[in-house]
């Protein structure tokens, strides 16, 4: 059984795994590079007391997965990331998890929420799509070679 909750100090050991598992296969032997800057930036949303939201998803205990939404300085709201791990996939647990950010983002009265995806990531675009997330930019990404997709979704 899979069990949504808000993050807690003691998933952070968890939240840093599961990135280097979910994003290996994008980020290959850098994927601990980008997990050291996602847990810095994110510590520091903590600290600041960043408006947004953490969401764990766990299964017997564990935690497999995780998403973000957060206020950004320029007053848009992002989502992302959201990680599931390999092992966990296709169980619905991202679509659930990106319900609770978009939840989240209506209970603040939100307008509109933004993320940016590979564009190579398949999976995820659907997944966008399915929730009502449209195009709105290709800008390029920390990749050579590969844009991000700037999705929107009006709430």
């Amino acid at each position: 059984m899979i069990i949504y909750r808000t993050f807690e100090e003691k998933d952070l050991d968890h939240v840093y795994s599961i990135y280097l598992t979910g994003y290996f296969h994008l980020y290959g032997d850098k994927v601990k590079i980008h997990a050291d800057q996602f847990l810095k930036l994110f510590r520091s949303s903590l600290i600041h007391k960043t408006e947004g939201e953490m969401f764990i998803a766990e299964k017997d205990g564990v935690p497999v997965g995780f998403a973000t939404i957060h206020k950004e300085p320029t007053n848009e709201w992002k989502f992302g990331p959201i990680i599931v791990t390999p092992s966990a996939q296709g169980q619905g647990i991202g679509y659930q998890l990106l319900q609770l950010c978009i939840d989240f983002a209506r209970s603040k009265n939100v307008s509109q929420i933004y993320l940016k995806v590979h564009e190579h990531n398949e999976n995820a675009i659907n997944l966008y799509k399915k929730s009502g997330f449209i195009l709105k930019d290709v800008i390029p990404s920390d990749i050579p070679g590969i844009n991000y997709l700037k999705m929107i979704k009006f709430l």
